[in-house]
């Protein structure tokens, strides 16, 4: 498991549009510019934000990560409700 070439990857996802589709399609071209493992490929194939921060992955960048592979993601649930639901559960 690789998580910092994970958080590297979410983070030029942010930055970059062409990456953010990058990673939405999980292009092959892209995902090997990043120094990532096949177990760090299969956590992108349905991650959601607790996965990926279980794996160590930035909670932020868990959150930023799950929207680009789940399009229905953004559609249940805006970033300010799920950091809501962190707070809550944090209590």
């Amino acid at each position: 498991m690789s998580v910092p070439e994970l958080n590297r990857m979410f983070e030029d996802g942010l930055t970059r549009e062409a990456a953010w589709d990058a990673v939405a399609q999980l292009d092959p071209d892209y995902l090997a510019e990043y120094d990532l493992d096949p177990s760090d490929i299969a956590a992108l194939q349905a991650p959601d934000p607790g996965s990926l921060a279980a794996l160590g992955v930035h909670p932020m960048l868990a959150m930023w990560g799950s929207f680009m592979r789940n399009p229905g993601f953004a559609a249940g649930m805006s970033a300010s409700e799920y950091f809501d639901d962190q707070r809550k559960d944090a209590v």
